[in-house]
């Protein structure tokens, strides 16, 4: 089913319509099917987008020859996530409009939007996992095309806010936190902010003040 729910975008007009006419039939009959669903389609695009990241120019003095293949495979990386995103949207219009009023559809999807997180922190765990530490945090960019059912959901938000809060405690704990690069980091506040979640007061403060405060301390 999420192979087939991949196809509600760039596929045509007639299957998007097929597989949207399929993806309410299964909502109807069975919620959590339909998000898992929907969570196995996002990771396949996402996953597409890990697995297309260019290498590295391998010469300090490219020709412009290899720095025109460079730009033109860092642009169609980059259309591979926007892909994620546009998906990601279509599939959280599919839920329907307004509030969820069906109790299993809206567990349902908090248990969607958990797992999602876990991914995006912990990654595969049936597999194993070589990518540098933070590498699926950008996933939480896709999930975030979800949070306008968040903000409907007081009780969801809270739930999600302290697994968010817990996951990036023990990120931060983790012995190879160095490495986690800044524009994954980023997607953690970012996913915060668009679900609605008040920052952390340790947050509040920025680094700046932290220096200024902890050089003070020492005169």
């Amino acid at each position: 089913a999420g192979v087939i729910l991949s196809h509600l975008t760039g596929s045509g007009k007639l299957a998007g319509s097929t597989v949207h006419a399929m993806a309410r039939l299964l909502k109807k009959i069975h919620p959590v099917r339909f998000l898992e669903s929907q969570m196995a389609a996002l990771r396949m695009a996402f996953k597409a987008w890990l697995d297309g990241e260019p290498d590295e120019l391998n010469t300090d003095r490219p020709s412009e020859e290899q720095m025109h293949e460079y730009e033109e495979a860092e642009k169609d990386h980059q259309a591979l996530f926007q892909a994620a995103e546009h998906l990601a949207s279509r599939l959280s219009m599919s839920l329907g409009v307004g509030k969820i009023s069906d109790a299993r559809l809206s567990q349902a999807l908090l248990n969607f939007m958990q797992e999602g997180m876990r991914f995006a922190f912990e990654g595969d765990a049936s597999l194993d996992d070589d990518l540098v530490l933070g590498s699926r945090l950008p996933f939480l960019v896709v999930l975030g095309k979800y949070s306008s059912w968040i903000k409907r959901n007081k009780n969801h938000r809270e739930i999600l806010a302290d697994i968010l809060f817990s996951k990036e405690a023990a990120l931060r704990a983790h012995p190879e936190f160095d490495e986690v690069h800044e524009d994954d980091l980023r997607c953690i506040s970012d996913f915060q902010e668009t679900l609605g979640i008040a920052a952390p007061k340790r947050r509040r403060v920025s680094p700046e003040r932290v220096q200024d405060e902890e050089s003070s301390v020492g005169r």
